[in-house]
């Protein structure tokens, strides 16, 4: 029985789930905002999501191999198998994909963030260690699922360390994880508890339309009687980002109302034509005559049976 130390917390203390158990639900009690996050994340729908089980079902009836997949997907507590080492696979709690102690858990359910917890009510200490850990502030954090060159479908962090985004302080956080200001737990268990930048664990990627829709610039021109399509790529990683994912720019060249043709560009990791970072990308197409307007349609396809979703469009006339 836990001694009492703050008004409350002790109650709430006796109740606490063992501290080595792997499910999120014993994290939320005194991390909801961040539970609720995590909740309706893809990181905690890594093995249950829908498309994924097709995914690993359709490879599978076609005679290719699916356990490569697991280890991201089910995976055990990285700081326990080794930050930048494929994970090993989880056998518990298979729903909650990656979870909570996949990042934060590390060896006698100390658990690791980028900040040190301040608060050193008793209360505090008797619920689990608190270690800071400079590598949640970087792309190293990462790494165990997204940087391993052997499997190109986890690996995103090479095109981004090819950028100068490293060197210049940017990382994985500043785009999947924005910082918001509030305390990491419940300060009405711990008051000492201060507010300060916490990412949020909602990991929007590229199956977020809105994410999507920031990554791209567009421009538009002729050259020696053909057109062509600039396409600027904003992301800190090529795109797509990996495997199954297909990206579509849809060129419709129009004479006033009328529609003259239709061309398209496709990218995918399959193909080796992706979006370089950072960086602007040209496609030259045929420029049927007397075209005096062109429309670029973006679409993404999350995996080869699934339909393109738009989005967004882009209008330029012809000169």
């Amino acid at each position: 029985m836990l001694r009492l130390c703050l008004a409350g917390a002790c109650l709430f203390l006796a109740a606490l789930p063992d501290l080595g158990a792997q499910s999120a639900e014993s994290c939320k009690l005194c991390h909801p905002a961040i539970y609720d996050e995590w909740k309706e994340s893809m990181h905690a729908k890594a093995w249950v999501d829908p498309i994924y089980q097709r995914f690993l079902d359709t490879r599978a009836k076609q005679g290719l191999e699916v356990e490569s997949c697991k280890p991201c997907h089910i995976p055990q507590p990285i700081l326990r198998t080794g930050v930048g080492q494929m994970p090993k696979v989880r056998e518990e709690d298979l729903d909650e994909g990656v979870t909570c102690v996949t990042c934060h858990q590390g060896e006698e359910a100390a658990y690791h963030g980028p900040f040190v917890a301040k608060a050193d009510t008793e209360a505090l200490q008797l619920v689990h260690g608190s270690v800071e850990d400079k590598r949640f502030l970087t792309h190293e954090i990462c790494a165990s699922c997204h940087g391993i060159k052997e499997v190109p479908a986890h690996d995103q962090l090479t095109t981004y360390l090819e950028t100068p985004l490293r060197g210049e302080g940017v990382s994985c956080q500043q785009c999947h994880m924005p910082y918001v200001e509030r305390p990491a737990g419940r300060q009405d268990l711990y008051p000492t508890l201060e507010d300060r930048p916490s990412g949020m664990h909602s990991w929007p990627g590229s199956s977020v339309l809105d994410q999507l829709k920031q990554a791209f610039e567009y421009e538009t021109g002729k050259d020696n009687g053909a057109f062509v399509l600039g396409v600027k790529n904003n992301a800190g990683h090529a795109v797509p980002p990996t495997y199954g994912r297909v990206l579509v720019f849809e060129v419709t060249f129009l004479s006033g109302e009328t529609t003259l043709s239709t061309e398209s560009v496709e990218l995918s990791m399959e193909s080796g034509k992706r979006l370089e970072p950072l960086a602007w990308n040209y496609y030259e197409l045929p420029l049927p005559e007397g075209a005096d307007r062109v429309r670029v349609r973006t679409l993404h396809r999350r995996m080869p049976f699934l339909d393109a979703e738009l989005v967004g469009e882009h209008a330029a006339g012809l000169e």
